[in-house]
């Protein structure tokens, strides 16, 4: 017997432009991850050569125990464009009139009809009217295999990303240093000589030497080969960046009261023409989220900070945030030039950090039912989605450095 499975499919890509090979993730009812697809075969001609997304339009129900988690094997029949008969009628009417003999009125629809043959679970198929169906969406990437154990797509693909996480890194910790000092007595009066003292601290850590003759001519021979360029260009952007950090120890930026928070959401400062499209997204979908928690009395008073629910709004809310830093200039200018990305990539995986960190915490809402299922279901597609794009970014971000740095 197959397992249908399209009363459970929340959202599913598949990835069909690769020939012989099929790869994809299945967002599941009942499943706390995405479950992973990986056939040999090719689809009808309407999907060879896309990414197919697919979300259910209808309410979803739990999948059947024993679902394999990874769906290894051979792909079957697989199109997006198979018509069939869609009753006009409600789907529970369908079957008292088919018995007792009326007649209905239907229509012909597409129907998306992917069939597989599984290793754990044999024959295996989504059909489907209900699905909002999307080809070759700007929004999707198809996640390479991450189970092995030495995976990390944080880590830097080249030299300048490499120094950019670094200097990152960097000035995470002098931000660290300087706050627990001001935060331990200090005066913020004297924030520059804090500030000098703990970096100039830093930089002996680090290694870093003083800063170079800010006369030296612009023209002087300096190779991105050589350790005294990043050495100086470092320098250079630690200077630059003091300003910025001030104002971010002085306004504590995002450790907000119960009250400035809701403010800072009642105003219009969350959505801005000027910003790109996913920042607003993120930003309206950090809102809606507060709104619901709050209308809904879901947070417990005396369990603020460190619960689920807190920590997933949190998390959607910071991603924002490195969101907004790290496609300040995309909405003209879109890839950006190798400098540039590399400290957009910073903000970038800040971001997917974020997203990632939501769905563990959306996770723990699910297993101690924290808040309505079709809520978190709903956030969960919304997260996934942002976190699919933000991933594309990356990627155009790492492309870019990678066509300068092989011209070079």
């Amino acid at each position: 017997m197959a397992w249908r499975i399209e009363k459970s499919v929340i959202r599913a890509e598949f990835d069909f432009r690769v020939a012989g090979k099929i790869r994809g993730q299945l967002w599941l009812n009942g499943m706390a991850s995405p479950v992973a697809v990986d056939l040999a075969g090719m689809p009808h001609e309407d999907l060879q050569g896309q990414v197919l997304i697919m979300q259910h339009r209808e309410t979803t129900k739990p999948i059947q125990a024993g679902f394999a988690k990874k769906q290894q094997g051979t792909a079957g029949d697989m199109t997006a464009s198979r018509k069939v008969k869609v009753p006009d009628v409600p789907v529970e009417q369908v079957y008292p009139l088919v018995v007792s003999g009326k007649d209905f009125s239907w229509h012909w629809g597409n129907a998306v009809y992917l069939e597989w043959f599984s290793e754990v679970n044999g024959r295996v198929v989504i059909e489907s009217v209900d699905m909002d169906l999307r080809l070759n969406d700007p929004t999707s990437i198809i996640a390479v295999d991450a189970s092995s154990d030495d995976f990390d797509d944080d880590a830097p693909q080249s030299r300048r990303e490499a120094e950019a996480d670094a200097y990152s890194e960097f000035m995470n910790t002098l931000t660290e240093r300087v706050a627990s000092r001001l935060e331990n007595g200090g005066d913020f009066e004297d924030y520059e000589k804090i500030f000098q003292e703990e970096r100039k601290k830093l930089r002996a850590q680090y290694g870093i030497a003083a800063p170079i003759d800010a006369d030296r001519d612009d023209d002087d021979s300096r190779n991105e080969n050589d350790d005294a360029y990043w050495q100086e260009s470092w320098v250079d952007e630690e200077e630059s960046a003091e300003s910025e950090m001030e104002s971010e120890m002085e306004d504590e930026a995002w450790k907000l009261s119960e009250e400035e928070e809701e403010g800072w959401l009642e105003s219009d400062e969350n959505e801005d023409e000027n910003n790109h499209p996913l920042v607003n997204a993120c930003l309206n979908q950090s809102e809606m989220m507060y709104r619901a928690i709050q209308e809904n009395g879901w947070l417990p008073e005396t369990e603020q900070e460190d619960h689920p629910l807190e920590m997933l709004h949190h998390a959607v809310m910071f991603a924002g945030v490195k969101l907004s830093g790290a496609l300040m200039d995309a909405v003209e200018q879109w890839p950006p030039d190798a400098d540039e990305a590399a400290h957009i990539l910073v903000n970038l995986k800040a971001a997917r950090r974020q997203f990632r960190d939501a769905l563990l915490a959306l996770q723990s809402c699910k297993e101690e039912g924290l808040a309505e299922v079709e809520w978190l279901e709903e956030v969960e597609i919304e997260v996934n989605m942002m976190l699919a794009e933000v991933n594309v970014f990356i990627q155009d971000a790492r492309d870019a450095i990678a066509t300068t740095e092989s011209s070079d």
